[in-house]
């Protein structure tokens, strides 16, 4: 499994040489992208849709992806499956052999009343032993939108029923043991990562510049 990170000023929509590779994404892309009223939501997307075009690129395959029936996405004459995910300042794309989760959100002050609309009972006792650690929450939410992701879902309505146990080392689905989850932090960012991949997995970390280097070669 590959990850790559992104951080991002928020303004790349309104940057010329990402404004022209906008018009070489195929009409759902663009559209996806239009849909968005701010313009750091944009840049958001615009970049996550570049990201998956630079991987292409380094990989040297065909510079086409699509959506199964699920809304997952998938790399057109390829085998390699991703997930996209993107909060404030950064975008991050995972890539592997099967279906892969992935989900980043930014740690703000929460309420402890919105935890009951994602947290099993157990879940919520043990965030109270926790004195109501924002990582622990945090790592919480984004375990279940990645597997979530995994699965192909979109939004579940049923992420209350989704339990995890959490130990300092290790993390487990109670009711899919044999995946594999990884989570971690990144400034006041929190990531997790939802496999089969059992082995370590790659984390590339770049910038929009760095997407407008690579581009530009292309």
């Amino acid at each position: 499994m590959e990850v790559l990170i992104c951080r991002i000023n928020g303004k790349e929509a309104e940057d010329k040489v990402f404004s022209e590779f906008l018009y070489k994404l195929d009409d759902r892309k663009k559209a996806q992208i239009s849909n968005y009223r701010f313009v750091e939501d944009k840049s958001r997307s615009l970049i996550a849709h570049l990201m998956v075009w630079c991987y292409l690129l380094k990989q040297e395959q065909c510079l086409n992806y699509s959506y199964n029936e699920q809304g997952q996405p998938f790399i057109v004459c390829s085998e390699k499956q991703f997930s996209i995910s993107h909060s404030g300042s950064y975008v991050v794309l995972a890539f592997d052999d099967d279906n892969v989760g992935v989900d980043i959100e930014k740690m703000v002050d929460i309420e402890p009343k919105i935890l009951e609309i994602f947290c099993s009972h157990a879940e919520l006792e043990y965030i109270k032993r926790k004195k109501y650690d924002k990582g622990l929450i945090y790592k919480l939410w984004t375990l279940k939108e990645s597997y979530v992701k995994y699965l192909g879902e979109g939004v579940s309505d049923n992420i209350i029923n989704i339990e995890f146990l959490i130990y300092e080392d290790s993390i487990t689905c109670v009711e899919n043991p044999d995946l594999s989850f990884f989570s971690y932090y990144i400034d006041d960012y929190c990531i997790a990562l939802c496999s089969k991949n059992k082995r370590e997995f790659k984390i590339v970390n770049m910038t929009s510049e760095d997407i407008k280097t690579i581009l530009k070669k292309e």
